[in-house]
């Protein structure tokens, strides 16, 4: 097949049933050919600092160096901000550091100066010259909470990357407001491709362990909104929630005999011993939840998954909003 005739039958409805796909199987590098360009303005150096750890992505960013701070613009935080007493203690730290800023400037920029014109070089090109050597100095008096602006570069693969781990409730409150800003902005373009995005409890479960904020459902709730499927309850967030499938250990052996303790009857496929044995062959993941215990298989031979019905005690019907989630081609066996 030639490059040209890939595009060939291409449809709309083709290419999202194959980006979703490649979501579901986690195979994300083809969404590496994608990418996007921010122009990011008003935010701190803090920020900057932050931001830039990202380094799957490229960034140009306003330079102090040669850029001078006449009357720099700050970041107040939130919690500053409502605290009359810290604003205006805020606001006076910011006009002593831009007054200390000018005074520095202008007594290095005068020794500059001096050494210049004494070498012979004209006027107009030492004035220029000292002043980028004393701003270059200066600058280092600046706070954090001096604003840069930046242009921000990467690819689908490093965004979606990027919003898991900011858009998290326990990430810096500057970096989540831009995260989640960035979010609505990439997925308004290619909402097929970011659909499934967001800090990992929106598709997943929390990894943040004892960390976490433990708010999950409102955060779910939060992005079926912000995707525009209108005003979400709690209950309605079930439906989003992906089943945290893993591989089957010796670990397990308890938990999983107990679900299948509420039964008086044996199967292969309840016995912890045959389960874990085979677990290469069919590739065999497990998860528990709510006192249910969930088989999922993918044989090696190319097959499609199966998943085998849910062994435990409990309300099964309440728990069945989870399967909304499975691929739609998957197999059940009771």
């Amino acid at each position: 097949m030639d490059v040209d005739s890939v595009l060939d039958g291409l449809t709309e409805e083709k290419t999202e049933s194959f980006v979703n796909m490649l979501s579901e199987i986690g195979h994300e590098s083809p969404i590496e050919h994608v990418s996007f360009t921010f122009a990011i303005e008003s935010v701190s150096r803090s920020l900057l600092a932050q931001i830039t750890r990202h380094r799957i992505a490229s960034f140009s960013v306003q330079s102090q160096r040669y850029v001078r701070e006449k009357g720099f613009e700050y970041v107040v935080p939130p919690e500053i901000d409502k605290n009359s007493g810290c604003r205006a203690k805020f606001i006076q730290a910011m006009e002593d550091d831009q007054r200390t800023y000018e005074e520095l400037t202008a007594a290095l920029m005068e020794g500059y100066l001096k050494e210049l014109l004494e070498q012979g070089i004209p006027e107009k090109a030492a004035r220029s010259r000292a002043e980028k050597h004393a701003i270059e100095d200066a600058r280092y008096v600046l706070p954090n909470a001096c604003a840069t602006r930046i242009m921000m570069t990467a690819n689908a693969r490093s965004l979606k990357n990027f919003f898991r781990l900011r858009c998290c409730s326990r990430a810096q409150w500057e970096i989540r407001e831009l995260a989640e800003q960035m979010y609505r902005l990439v997925y308004a373009v290619a909402p097929t491709l970011f659909g499934h995005c967001g800090p990992a409890c929106v598709d997943g479960v929390c990894t943040e362990g004892k960390m976490s904020c433990g708010k999950a459902a409102e955060v779910r709730a939060h992005y079926m909104e912000l995707r525009g499927e209108g005003k979400v309850t709690l209950a309605k967030t079930e439906r989003i929630f992906m089943l945290p499938f893993r591989e089957i250990t010796l670990e397990d052996k308890a938990a999983v005999e107990k679900c299948g303790s509420h039964y008086n009857y044996h199967l292969c496929e309840r016995c912890f011993v045959d389960l874990f044995m085979w677990r290469s062959h069919y590739n065999t993941q497990i998860c528990f939840l709510d006192g249910f215990f969930l088989i999922k298989m993918s044989p090696l031979d190319g097959g499609r998954d199966c998943y085998l019905a849910p062994v435990g005690k409990g309300d099964l019907a309440r728990r069945s909003m989870h399967l909304s989630r499975m691929p739609p081609n998957a197999v059940f066996r009771s």
